[in-house]
Order: C-alpha cells, then sequence, then structure tokens
C-alpha cells in the first residue's frame, strides 16, 4: 500500500522531507521569521493515497515530551467489510446528472400550487408537513397537535430533501409525488379513492454489527488509570498537558484492550449510535477514518452533531480532526462539530446546518484549508460564517504551542464582503500574500517541478489555455498533469469530449501506478484501489455539446463534490461544425467568456484544451491558438506542447513552452522525456525508470558473469 506520510519535524531544523513514489519533495515555509508566533507554522498536506489531512508537527527539545504526529486520514479498513468508511461519494462510472437540472423557480412554483407554504434559508427551502405523510403514527390529544407535524428542508440546488427529526431523505421527484398525494387527498371530495403516499428513504439509525462488535469490545477511556492514560497519550505521542481524561471522557470515548486506537461515538441528532470516529498509528502516521453504514449521502455523519441538536445552539465551530474538538472543547465554550472529510460539505449535509446564525471554520492546512472552508462558507452562507486564517495552524498544534485559541476563534474574519470594498477590510489578506508568499502560490507540481519556478503553483480561480499539435499529446500530457495534481488532493472534473472516459481511465491508471498494466495485469486491483480514493470525477459527455449544459454540468459538480480543477478536452467540441469561420470565431469567444466568468464566480481553476490553427509554422506561438485573440487575452495562463524533429532519429524531442504567466510574469521552457511503458512525460520518472532498468542490467550482468566463473571452476576441477 503506498504511503504519503510526513516524518517528525525537529525544532531546530526548518525544512522536511517527503518521500513520495522513491523521490524526494522539500515543502518550503516561506513565513517570515521575525513573526514569532507564525514563524515555522506546521502545515496539513492531502495524501494522494486517501485524499484525507495530514498533519506535520513539532518534535519538542526535550526528551521527556511526546511529539506530534504527521496527521492522516485514511478510508481503507481491512478488518471490518460491512460498513464503509469516510470517502468522497462519487461514480465510480463517471455518470453525470441529467441537465437541465432543477431550477429554484420551478421548486417554488410547484409549492404554491400546491399551497405549501415555505420559508427560505440560504442553502435550503423549509416547509412543515403532517407526520403521517411520511409513514409516521399521529397522536390524537390536543396537547400533541404540534408534535404531528415535521419540518422538511429542501436543497435549493439539488432539490434533494432532508427531514432530520424523522431520519428521512429523498429526491425532488419523490417530495413532488408526495406533495401531489397530499395535496390530492386533502382537497378531494368524500368517497374519492385517496391515494397512497410513496415510500421513502430512511436512514439507517444502527451500527453494522461488525462495527458493533468493535464498539463492544472498547474500554471507557474514564476506566483507564493515571499510567494507562500516560502511555494512551505516549502511543498517539500527544503531550499530558495538552490533554485530561475528562476531556475524552465527555464524548463517551473507547479504547481498544491494547490502548492502540481510540473511538469516538458519531451520533445522529436524535442519540442514536451511527459511526465511530477511529484514531490510531500507522506508519508512524496518526490515522483518523470515519466508519458508518452505507447507503446515503449524509453518511458519514458528523461528529458531536447531537449536542448541537440537543442544546438548540446557534454558534458553532467546525473542524477537520476530533482532536482538535477535543482541544477546543476543554479550552472554550462552543459547541465544536469534526466533519466526517475535512475536503467535503455534501449538500444532504447543509439541512442539519440550517438551524446555526453563526459558524466558525477552523480547517487548518494552510492556504489550502482556507480555500476548502470559503467554499463551505459559500454553501453554508457567507455572511454567517467567519474563516480561521492561514496564520494560524490547526487548533491541535495551536494547543501545543501554548496560543490563545479563544481569541484565534473570536478574530476570525468573515469572507463576506459587499460588491464595494476598502482597502482596510483587504489589509489583513495583502499583509498574508506577503507573510506566507510561497504558500499564496498554490499546490505544487511533483512530476514537473520545472513548472514550479514559472508558474509557481496551481491556484484557484485561474484559466489555462492549453495547445500543441494534433497527435503530439496534447491529452496524455494534460491527464499526467492534473494527476499529479489530483494526488495531492485537487478535486478535479475531467471532461473529455474527444477520448472515452475508458481509453482516458486505462491511460490515467498507468500513470498514477508507475506499471505497465499490459504487461503486468495482476497489479491492476492493487492500483484501482489506490486510484478509487482520488478526489477524480468525469463527466459523461463526448462529441459535440452545448457549452451552457457543460456548465451546468460543471457547476452541479463543483457544489456537490467541492470541485476544484476543471479540464475541458477540447473546446471546439462546444463550437460546433456550423456555420462559417467567422461564426465559428465568434461562438468559441463566447464559450471562452462564460469558462472565464465560471472560474471566477466559482472560484475554481478551468482548464481548456484548443487546438492550434492548421496554417502555422512548426513552431507554436502564443498567436498559433485557433480562433481569435480572445483565448489568449482572457487566460492566465497559456502552455504551448512544443515537437521539434531529432536529426537521425524518427523521435521528436517534446518540450512545454510557458509564453503568458498573469500571476508571475515567468516565461520558460520545460523539457519533457516520454517513458512509454507508463505513458509519462515527467522527467523525474523517466530518470527512475533509467536508474532502475540500469541497475537491473548490472544485476543480470553481475549473476552471468558470476555463473560463468562458477561454470570455469568447475571445469578446472
Amino acid at each position: 500500500m503506498r504511503k504519503v506520510c510526513l516524518p517528525l519535524l525537529n525544532k531546530a531544523s526548518n525544512s522536511s522531507t517527503m518521500c513520495v513514489n522513491n523521490y524526494q519533495y522539500n515543502p518550503h515555509h516561506h513565513i517570515n521569521s521575525s513573526v514569532a508566533q507564525r514563524a515555522h507554522l506546521p502545515r496539513r498536506t492531502l495524501t494522494s493515497e486517501t485524499v484525507k489531512l495530514s498533519r506535520l508537527g513539532m518534535i519538542p527539545s526535550t526528551p521527556h515530551q511526546a511529539s506530534l504526529l504527521p496527521y492522516r486520514q485514511s478510508s481503507l479498513l481491512s478488518e471490518c467489510t460491512v460498513f464503509t468508511q469516510t470517502r468522497r461519494q462519487f461514480s465510480r462510472s463517471a455518470e453525470s446528472p441529467a441537465y437541465p437540472g432543477i431550477s429554484l423557480h420551478s421548486i417554488k412554483t410547484f409549492l404554491r400550487k400546491k399551497g405549501v407554504n415555505h420559508t427560505e434559508s440560504h442553502p435550503c427551502l423549509r416547509v412543515t408537513l403532517p407526520r403521517y405523510t411520511l409513514g409516521q403514527e399521529i397522536s390524537t390529544q390536543w396537547a400533541k397537535l404540534d408534535e404531528n407535524l415535521c419540518t422538511i428542508l429542501i436543497n435549493k440546488i439539488t432539490g434533494s430533501f432532508v427531514c432530520p427529526e424523522l431520519a428521512v431523505t429523498g429526491t425532488w421527484p419523490e417530495l413532488e409525488a408526495l406533495l401531489s398525494a397530499w395535496q390530492h387527498n386533502r382537497s378531494c371530495k368524500k368517497g374519492t379513492p385517496l391515494q397512497s403516499f410513496p415510500a421513502v428513504n430512511r436512514l439507517e439509525l444502527r451500527l453494522p454489527d461488525g462495527l458493533g462488535r468493535v464498539w463492544e469490545s472498547g474500554v471507557g477511556i474514564d476506566r483507564l488509570s493515571a499510567v494507562q492514560f500516560r502511555d494512551l497519550l505516549l502511543h498517539f505521542k500527544q503531550i499530558k498537558r495538552d490533554f485530561e481524561i475528562e476531556d475524552f471522557s465527555k464524548f463517551g470515548v473507547r479504547v481498544n484492550k491494547d490502548l492502540t486506537e481510540i473511538y469516538f461515538p458519531v451520533k445522529y441528532i436524535t442519540g442514536e449510535l451511527v459511526g465511530l470516529r477511529r484514531l490510531k498509528v500507522e506508519d508512524s502516521c496518526l490515522v483518523e477514518d470515519s466508519l458508518s453504514t452505507p447507503g446515503s449521502a449524509a453518511m458519514p455523519f458528523m461528529h458531536n452533531l447531537d449536542a448541537a441538536w440537543a442544546t438548540k445552539t446557534s454558534h458553532c465551530v467546525l473542524v477537520g480532526s476530533v482532536l482538535d474538538t477535543v482541544v477546543l472543547s476543554a479550552r472554550t465554550n462552543a459547541t465544536v462539530l469534526c466533519l466526517a472529510e475535512w475536503t467535503s460539505l455534501p449538500p444532504d449535509m447543509l439541512a442539519f446546518m440550517d438551524q446555526f446564525t453563526s459558524i466558525t471554520i477552523w480547517l487548518g492546512s494552510g492556504v489550502q484549508g482556507v480555500e476548502t472552508a470559503k467554499s463551505f462558507a459559500r454553501k453554508l452562507d457567507e455572511s454567517k460564517c467567519s474563516v480561521v486564517t492561514s496564520e494560524w495552524p490547526s487548533a491541535l498544534q495551536a494547543v501545543r504551542k501554548r496560543m490563545d485559541v479563544s481569541e484565534i476563534l473570536s478574530g476570525a474574519p468573515s469572507p463576506h464582503h459587499q460588491y464595494i470594498t476598502t482597502f482596510e477590510s483587504l489589509r489583513h489578506d495583502v499583509f498574508l500574500e506577503f507573510l506566507q508568499a510561497g504558500e499564496m502560490e498554490g499546490v505544487k507540481w511533483k512530476r514537473f517541478e520545472q513548472l514550479n519556478s514559472t508558474l509557481r503553483g496551481f491556484r484557484r480561480g485561474e484559466m489555462t489555455v492549453f495547445t500543441g499539435r494534433t497527435g503530439s499529446g496534447k491529452t496524455t500530457f494534460m491527464s499526467e498533469y492534473s494527476l499529479d495534481l489530483c494526488m495531492q488532493g485537487v478535486s478535479t472534473l475531467w471532461g473529455s469530449f474527444e477520448v472515452k472516459n475508458v481509453r482516458l481511465v486505462k491511460m490515467m491508471l498507468k500513470q498514477f501506478g508507475l506499471v505497465n498494466l499490459e504487461e503486468n495485469l495482476e497489479e491492476f486491483d492493487r492500483i484501482a484501489e489506490k486510484f478509487l480514493k482520488l478526489p477524480l470525477f468525469f463527466t459523461t459527455f463526448h462529441g459535440t455539446e452545448e457549452v451552457d449544459t457543460v456548465l451546468d454540468a460543471m457547476a452541479h459538480a463543483v457544489y456537490v463534490h467541492d470541485i476544484a480543477h476543471v479540464i475541458i478536452d477540447n473546446i471546439q467540441f462546444m463550437v460546433g461544425s456550423q456555420g462559417g469561420a467567422l461564426d465559428r470565431f465568434s461562438k468559441q469567444d463566447q464559450c471562452i467568456e462564460k469558462f472565464r466568468k465560471f472560474a471566477t464566480l466559482h472560484n475554481v481553476h478551468v482548464t481548456l484544451v484548443i487546438h492550434p490553427r492548421k496554417d502555422m509554422e512548426d513552431k507554436l506561438t502564443v498567436h498559433s491558438i485557433f480562433g481569435g485573440g480572445k483565448a489568449t487575452q482572457e487566460a492566465d495562463n497559456v502552455l504551448l506542447l512544443q515537437e521539434e524533429a531529432s536529426e537521425g532519429s524518427f523521435m521528436k524531442r517534446k518540450s512545454i513552452d510557458v509564453v503568458k504567466n498573469r500571476y508571475a510574469g515567468d516565461l520558460g521552457t520545460m523539457p519533457l522525456a516520454f517513458t512509454k511503458p507508463v505513458l509519462s512525460f515527467s522527467k523525474k520518472i523517466s530518470d527512475s525508470f533509467r536508474k532502475t532498468s540500469k541497475k537491473k542490467s548490472n544485476t543480470h550482468s553481475g549473476r552471468k558473469k558470476q555463473s560463468i566463473e562458477d561454470e570455469e571452476e568447475v571445469e578446472g576441477e
């Protein structure tokens, strides 16, 4: 199993090394050392295996103190197969929803026609229905009349509905059928047959048998002696001063008999145990995974949400780890909720957050965590959300560094602002641009490191235009280019209009596993299991398609799956073949303008593949891109895949030219080295394969030489 873990940092060291697939990567922390509390802040990094959160801690200077383990969340559980682990809910068959989608106007119109009153919040419409419409018995007692009603929250984007108190979920067509039957039965004349209400989907509010046995075999943490609790913290490399037994016991935490695993109970809002949050140490990493019953987008459930509903609190703090929940709950009076997966906030969970009027989001993980938090704030309502900025580490690391977490929470700014702003409101963000210049540059490439010196990194909200000659390998390169980022946790949506998804995924599997699967088919299952855990999604469009339909699908994916990178290969399939050349140019310009607005509005990076002109010279330039000048004007980055014939060889040297770079202004050329067995353009991968081949060749030659010497000795005797 591929491990992506960060070794422990020493306080005396200013850098760390991460080993990924046998090559070294050094994350640089561009943080002003003169700022005492902000210097050398630990960062979270997304792992490629599980696309979860990693934490980098500090080793205390004294041997008597424990150290914070690197933090990685896992979604693979080998010992129990009857329940699922937290992972992104994406379609394995790469299917896209039918479009055009459900509009808010059509939902409101339907409710008005059926005489159903509703109230509106930012993410949901709220309606009230009798419980019997959802298959519940009703009371005839006057004092319990209000108990016969229940609240249903309808997502304004997807149309899906949730009734939290009855644990009922469903789609908009199902709710339409239910409301139609209810309206018919209310208005029908006496003697007219009543319509039966359609069956509804209920969440299974219990632990699976296998997971139940794990929970029952656990020991309550409050039953541990002081020595056992100290040993438990020592195993998880935590410092005793940061935790007390009471900090864990108030959440009903249990541990296994060997004191190697910690279980946090995850309860539904009505108190039923529906899952576990498990902590363990694996390969020197602190692993945190969610274990629950499959079958709904609302599962796995948030930790500690039941406490918020019981107290009817209007304020909460949203974090990504249960250890953050523990340290914040012990030091503040805030209700702290832990996301099942810190990189995703499913639409079905928004209904459960509707009661809160004030939400503070603290995910840590540097700039990438802040961008994720801002994405959640847009779903929840920016006006009621505050986001802890990237100058602060995670809550657990802040406590370790003896920072005042109450002050950090109270100082969290709101991302909400009007159309007109002032420097005063932007001043702190500008300061962070200088303070954390390296992090602000974005996610770095690992297979194409030379791009880090020109483009500086991958950033949301930008648009990249990529072109190359027919047959030069545009799709092959873009596949690996996007896969490099996806393996670091950048949620990616692929829109391949030219190459079918099966062929595209076949190519990606070879690039991802770095194995020639044609010759090593027995490796397929192992690589495929790891590939499943990437935050990678596909559209099912193929051939010519209307741009508005594509944009609808993209908007749905961004909302539901928190997409950060969209690849369109290629834009000519949205231009169509009808009309003259002028019409095609105008239509392409309109498409590019729409994609540019989409990138800005949704804060995602859009990469457009565009064919070059057919009448250009051998070497491509910024003017070689097909169409008018709109593409290069709107683009933040323009990349050209160049080909150059080699003398005495039919092979062509290939390179990537960066001819426009709006962020940094640096231009340059990155040579490519193609490794055919794994379809990789990365020079680093090519060098690695070359060294491996040379080592195997030397080993084979040594064995052959030894065999000849042995034969000569036998003949001499």
